[in-house]
C-alpha cells in the first residue's frame, strides 16, 4: 500500500473515531438540554436515539452500535436518567440497532435521493421493535412487573414523534453540510 493510500485510510478512520467520541459527547450533553424544556418534551425529543443514528451515518454502523450501546449506560451513571434497570437496559440494546440499522442502511442507500431519511426511518423501526422486544424478554422472566402491547406503542411509537421528526430534520442537513465542507466524502 502506497503512503497516499495509507494516509487516506489513517485520516477515515480518525474521522471515524472523532465523529463517535463526538456523538457519544452529546449523549451526555443532549439529555440534559432537552431535559431543561418544560413539559417532558425533552424525553420525547430522543436524545440518546440521534446520537445512536448520527453516529452510524457519520462513522458506520461499528461505530454506530458501539456508541449507540454505550450512550445509555453513560447517560444514566452521568446524568441520573434513563434509570439503569431496566429503562438504560432496555435501551442499550435499542440505541445499538438504530446506530447499526442508521450505518448499514446509510452505506447502501446513500446515492439514493431521500437515502438518509429512508435509513432513519428503517433505523427507528428496528431500533423500536428490538426495544420491544427485549422489554418483553424482561416481562417474560419477570423481571418488570406488567408490559401491555398499549403501553409499548405508546412509549416507542406515539410519545417519540417530536424525537423522530427531530431526528429526520437535523441528521440529514448535517450530513450535506460535512460533505459541502469536504469532511465526508459525496459518493
Amino acid at each position: 500500500m502506497d503512503n497516499k493510500a495509507s494516509l487516506f485510510k489513517n485520516r477515515a478512520l480518525i474521522l471515524k473515531i472523532c465523529f463517535s467520541a463526538l456523538c457519544l459527547s452529546l449523549s451526555i450533553v443532549l439529555p440534559r438540554l432537552f431535559g431543561a424544556i418544560p413539559g417532558g418534551l425533552g424525553k420525547n425529543l430522543s436524545p440518546l436515539h440521534l446520537t445512536a443514528m448520527l453516529a452510524g451515518v457519520l462513522a458506520g454502523a461499528p461505530f454506530g452500535a458501539l456508541v449507540g450501546a454505550a450512550s445509555p449506560l453513560l447517560a444514566s451513571v452521568v446524568n441520573g436518567a434513563p434509570t439503569l434497570f431496566p429503562n438504560a437496559f432496555c435501551m442499550v440494546f435499542e440505541c445499538l440497532t438504530y446506530g447499526t440499522v442508521a450505518g448499514v442502511a446509510y452505506r447502501f442507500l446513500q446515492k439514493k435521493v431521500c437515502g438518509a431519511q429512508i435509513s432513519l426511518v428503517l433505523s427507528m423501526l428496528s431500533g423500536r421493535i428490538v426495544g420491544g422486544i427485549v422489554k418483553y424478554a424482561l416481562l417474560l422472566f419477570g423481571l418488570i412487573p406488567s408490559y401491555p402491547f398499549s403501553v409499548f406503542l405508546t412509549s416507542y411509537f406515539v410519545d417519540t414523534i417530536p424525537g423522530m421528526l427531530l431526528q429526520l430534520a437535523l441528521i440529514p442537513p448535517i450530513l450535506e453540510a460535512l460533505k459541502k465542507a469536504g469532511v465526508l466524502s459525496k459518493k
